[in-house]
């Protein structure tokens, strides 16, 4: 491994450590047992039951697979502290491991992961502007992508969020046309009837 990717690999282990000590400190008088560790989920307030009407589960975090995981082994260990802080909730720290990754290793499947990763950090650490032009980012460079989908229905969704429905409606409609057996469609279905229910914005007055 290069001097510099194990400076960052070491770096990002610290701050798992500092994360696992700060939760052990924070931990109940009395409370046994190893905690267990959260993983990323679902944010409150996004595409679901409860935002907009939507279902109950709309997926944010698919898991690695054969496609997506790193062969090199360096890259894997880098790869993997990004998982891990994320993981951890260190979101600006595991989006600076993926920056790192995507430096060090642009092209293929887990290159495309971790572009997707940086927009889904965004997207859990509750910063809609930076999530929505990750999720641009990706469909702009993967427009392929099998992650297309999802990218779609979160990149909408921020853009709502951040007061861009024309784009937003554009996003969430591609979900509905072009991948109706996904596990996007009754989300992006439920936000499009929340934005067409919306009153219009008011008009400019004529000078």
């Amino acid at each position: 491994m290069a001097r510099k990717e194990l400076i960052v690999v070491l770096i990002l282990a610290l701050l798992v450590i500092l994360g696992a000590t700060v939760r052990f400190l924070t931990a109940p008088i009395g409370a046994t047992g190893p905690r267990p560790r959260p993983k990323p989920t679902r944010p409150a307030g996004s595409p679901g039951k409860g935002a907009a009407g939507g279902p109950e589960r709309a997926p944010l975090w698919p898991p690695l697979n054969d496609r997506t995981t790193p062969t090199d082994p360096d890259a894997l260990r880098l790869f993997e502290a990004g998982e891990t802080l994320a993981s951890e909730s260190l979101f600006d720290a595991a989006i600076a491991a993926y920056t790192h990754f995507l430096e060090s290793w642009p092209e293929g499947a887990p290159a495309e992961m971790a572009l997707l990763r940086i927009a889904q950090c965004h997207t859990l650490a509750k910063r809609p502007k930076e999530a929505a032009d990750g999720y641009e980012l990706f469909l702009r460079r993967h427009p392929a992508s099998p992650f297309r989908p999802l990218a779609l229905l979160w990149g909408g969704e921020s853009l709502l969020r951040i007061g861009q429905p024309e784009l937003a409606r554009l996003r969430l409609s591609e979900v509905v046309a072009k991948f109706p057996s996904s596990p996007f469609v009754d989300s992006a279905k439920a936000l499009l009837s929340a934005l067409d229910a919306a009153p219009p914005p008011p008009k400019a007055k004529a000078p």
